[in-house]
C-alpha cells in the first residue's frame, strides 16, 4: 500500500480538491487516486470468491488445523497438551459440503430471520463466540454464499457490551464453543440477551454436557413452580423457595435472580448439520453492497458501536493486502488473532481467495510458534503491539552485545535498511545469511511479508 521512493514510503496522500472548512483533506492511497476499489480480480462479494474456488480448485487443500491430545483441561483452555504432528486438510470441495449443510440449516430451522429495520437492508444475522476454530470458517463461507451477516461476539467487552449488542441485532443464535456456551446461558438465565433461542456448539469434541443439563434442569424446574417464579418477577417475592433444589452444579436455584420463564433455548451440536443430505442452493445473488459482517467497535468512551461492513468493503481491503501479501509461491498463514476482529477476518478470507494454506493455530498462544515451525508461513500478521515489543526487546539484547557482534548487528541493519529504502527490497544476501536468518527462523523460516493493523506503529519499527 503505497509507493517505494528513495528517501520515505507514501502511504496515503491528499485528494485534491477535498478540502473543506473545519475538516481535513480526505487521504487515500497513492494507488488509488482515481478512484476507490469496488472489486477483487473481477470479484464483487466474498460468494463469487468461494463460488470460483470452488468450481475452479475443488481438490486443493487449504484449511489446515491438528487435534490436541493428551490435553488436561484448565478454566476452558488446554493445557499440557500433546500436538498431533499430522496436520488436517479441508479441500474447498469439502468446504462448499459444509457450507451447504450450513446454511441449509440456518434457513430450514429459520436461525436468522430476516430484519427490516435500517433503511433497505434486508438482514439475516447470525452470531459467533468462539476461540479460533475450523467450524467458523465453514460458517464464514456459508454466511457469504447464502447472504447471512455474522455478528461476532466477545464477553472481553463486559455483559453490558453484550446486552448491547443482542439489543441491536435481535439475534436468535450464535455459534460458540463450550465456554461461550456457558456464559451465554448465564447471560440468558439473566435476562441479558432475552432474543436468543439457540447456542450451536462449534466442536462436539469440547460438548460440556452439564452445561446443558444444568440449564435444562432449571428450565424444567422452573416450568413446574411457575407461581412462585411469577411471584419473583413481579416483585411479590425476593427469592424462591427455600425448598428449592441444586442443580447439576450444586447452585441452588432459588438464589438465582432475574429468571425469564418465558424462552425455550436450545443447544445443538454443529455435527447434527452434517447428516443433512438435501440442501439448498447456494444464493450467488449476494451483491457488493450487501453487508458482510457487523464489527463492533471496543466501547472504551462508550458502548460499542457495530460498524456494517458490505461485501466491497472486504474486496477492496483483498487489493490493498494483495499489493503487499502476494507471495512468490504457495501462500501460508498461521491463524492465532482472534477471528471475532475483522483484521484477522480480512486475513482469513484473502489467503483462503487466492488458494493459499490458511492453519488454525493450536489454541495455546505461548505455544503458537511450534505451529509457526510446522507450516513455515510465507505470511504474518499481528497487531503493532507484538512488533513494537519484539523490536524493543531487539534491541535492549543488542546493547548488551560485545564488540564484533554488536557491530556486525548495525552494519547489516543498516544496509537491509538502506536497500529496503532504495529498491523496496527487505532482502539482502549477505547480511541475511551472516547475521538474520537465524531470527527468520523464529517464525518459520520462510515469511515474506509482513502485515498490521488496528493502531498505530512506531515509525522505527
Amino acid at each position: 500500500m503505497g509507493n517505494t521512493q528513495a528517501s520515505e514510503q507514501l502511504y496515503a496522500l491528499p485528494m485534491p480538491g477535498s478540502k473543506e472548512d473545519g475538516f481535513t483533506h480526505i487521504y487515500r492511497d497513492p494507488n488509488y487516486m482515481g478512484g476507490l476499489v469496488d472489486k477483487f480480480e473481477n470479484f464483487e462479494s466474498l460468494g463469487d470468491v468461494w463460488r470460483s474456488n470452488f468450481e475452479n480448485h475443488t481438490d486443493t487443500n487449504v484449511l489446515g488445523w491438528r487435534y490436541k491430545s493428551g490435553a488436561t483441561k484448565l478454566a476452558g483452555s488446554f493445557v499440557n497438551a500433546l500436538m498431533d504432528d499430522h496436520w488436517n486438510w479441508y479441500s474447498y470441495g469439502q468446504i462448499q459440503t459444509y457450507a451447504k449443510q450450513l446454511g441449509t440449516a440456518m434457513n430450514q430451522n429459520n436461525f436468522c430471520p430476516e430484519l427490516k429495520e435500517y433503511k433497505d437492508y434486508k438482514l439475516r444475522l447470525v452470531g459467533t463466540m468462539s476461540n479460533n476454530n475450523k467450524s467458523l470458517i465453514l460458517l464464514d463461507a456459508a454466511c457469504a454464499t447464502y447472504g447471512i451477516t455474522s455478528v461476532p461476539l466477545y464477553d472481553t467487552l463486559g455483559v453490558e457490551a453484550i446486552v448491547h449488542m443482542f439489543a441491536q441485532t435481535g439475534m436468535t443464535t450464535v455459534f460458540c464453543d463450550m465456554p461461550s456456551a456457558q456464559k451465554l446461558a448465564e447471560f440468558y438465565e439473566k435476562g441479558s440477551c432475552p432474543t436468543l433461542k439457540n447456542i450451536i456448539i462449534v466442536d462436539d469434541e469440547e460438548l460440556d454436557t452439564n452445561v446443558v443439563n444444568r440449564y435444562n434442569f432449571r428450565k424444567n424446574w422452573r416450568s413446574s413452580n411457575k407461581d412462585s417464579v411469577e411471584e419473583l418477577l413481579r416483585g411479590e417475592s425476593k427469592d424462591l423457595p427455600e425448598t428449592a433444589p441444586k442443580d447439576p452444579s450444586g447452585t441452588q436455584i432459588n438464589k438465582i435472580k432475574k429468571i425469564d420463564t418465558k424462552g425455550d433455548l436450545k443447544f445443538v451440536k454443529i455435527s447434527e448439520f452434517w447428516k443433512i443430505k438435501e440442501t439448498d442452493p447456494f444464493n450467488f445473488n449476494v451483491k457488493g453492497d450487501d453487508i458482510y459482517t457487523f464489527s463492533y467497535t471496543s466501547g472504551t468512551t462508550s458502548l460499542p458501536k457495530g460498524a456494517m461492513m458490505s461485501h466491497i468493503n472486504l474486496m477492496s481491503m483483498f487489493k490493498s493486502v494483495a499489493n503487499l501479501a502476494k507471495a512468490e509461491g504457495e501462500t501460508r498463514y498461521v491463524s492465532y488473532l482472534p477471528l471475532a476482529h475483522v483484521f484477522e477476518r480480512v486475513n482469513m478470507n484473502y489467503v483462503l481467495s487466492v488458494q493459499g494454506k490458511y492453519a488454525i493455530y493450536n489454541g495455546i498462544a505461548a505455544r503458537v510458534t511450534e505451529d509457526l515451525q510446522s507450516i513455515k508461513p510465507t505470511l504474518f500478521a499481528s497487531v503493532p503491539r507484538f512488533f513494537n515489543t519484539v523490536h524493543g526487546k531487539i534491541w535492549a539484547k543488542l546493547k548488551k552485545l560485545q564488540g564484533i557482534t554488536q557491530n556486525l548487528f548495525r552494519k547489516g541493519y543498516a544496509a537491509k535498511k538502506a536497500k529496503l529504502l532504495a529498491t523496496g527490497q527487505p532482502t539482502h544476501a549477505f547480511w541475511d545469511t551472516l547475521v538474520f536468518n537465524k531470527m527468520k527462523q523464529e517464525l518459520g523460516g520462510c515469511v515474506e511479508v509482513m502485515v498490521t493493523a488496528s493502531a498505530p506503529i512506531k515509525g522505527e519499527v
